[in-house]
């Protein structure tokens, strides 16, 4: 689909030109995407809970003990999770 130069810079001058770009795949592709990001952000939350919490040990041990328990268990969640609902999709 060739314009001549004449016909395309004139609608560019009325403000007339468009160009359409189909992308079948862009739902999933987005989709995917989003499940990545959020589970980053879920990695980088554990992963500082943990720094947290091993910085907390020598101070207080029960609330550093706590947030490992806390942490183990979003880790275990988070793992569950993401092994079901990849296996259903």
């Amino acid at each position: 689909m060739s314009w001549p130069v004449p016909i395309s810079s004139q609608r560019m001058a009325d403000n007339d030109f468009s160009l359409r770009i189909d992308t079948p795949e862009m739902p999933v592709l987005l989709r995917s995407l989003h499940k990545i990001a959020n589970r980053i952000l879920a990695g980088l939350v554990l992963c500082g809970l943990l720094i947290a919490s091993a910085m907390l040990m020598p101070y207080q041990q029960g609330l550093g003990l706590t947030g490992f328990i806390v942490a183990a268990g979003f880790g275990l969640y988070l793992v569950v999770t993401i092994l079901f609902t990849d296996r259903h999709e």
